[in-house]
């Protein structure tokens, strides 16, 4: 496993974290570490400015998937969250507690899809990390429910 797929808490990787084509997608998760939850509905929320800033940065191999797993907590808050770094082609992960650190605050319609799911308050979240070129991995793994809205250009534009 080579040192880049190790999660490392720095503010050196922010910029990467805020790049444009990062996008994070948040779905119902029956459990608080589990494979991604496929058969669940799922949506895309792009981070804004303050929810990036309040995410870890994390060193992570270009083109790699961050699997989040969260609890819901007042307010829309997620705490003891834990992060997984899965490398798109090995599928080998490394996991690192976050604790209670909160990643990103659910929206009111948010909180209102996890409460109609009929599961436990748990979400997962997807961060995609583009490469140094700035794309995305285009292997479109279908065990990543959020694929079809992170493979494209930026700003939502349909591909040709």
């Amino acid at each position: 496993m080579a040192a880049s797929l190790l999660l490392q808490f720095s503010v050196e990787t922010m910029g990467l974290i805020a790049h444009p084509y990062t996008t994070l997608c948040v779905y119902p998760s029956s459990r608080p570490r589990s494979g991604p939850e496929t058969e669940q509905a799922h949506w895309a929320v792009q981070p804004t400015a303050k929810q990036i800033a309040a995410m870890p940065a994390a060193h992570i191999t270009g083109g790699a998937r961050a699997m989040v797993y969260c609890k819901v907590a007042a307010r829309g808050t997620l705490t003891g969250c834990t992060i997984e770094a899965v490398e798109p082609h090995r599928q080998e992960v490394r996991s690192s507690a976050l604790g209670a650190t909160a990643l990103y605050r659910l929206t009111a319609e948010d909180r209102l899809k996890v409460r109609q799911s009929k599961q436990p308050p748990y979400v997962a979240l997807v961060l995609v990390f583009p490469d140094k070129r700035g794309r995305l991995p285009t292997d479109c793994n279908p065990a990543f429910a959020c694929a079809p809205y992170i493979i494209g250009p930026p700003r939502g534009k349909p591909r040709s």
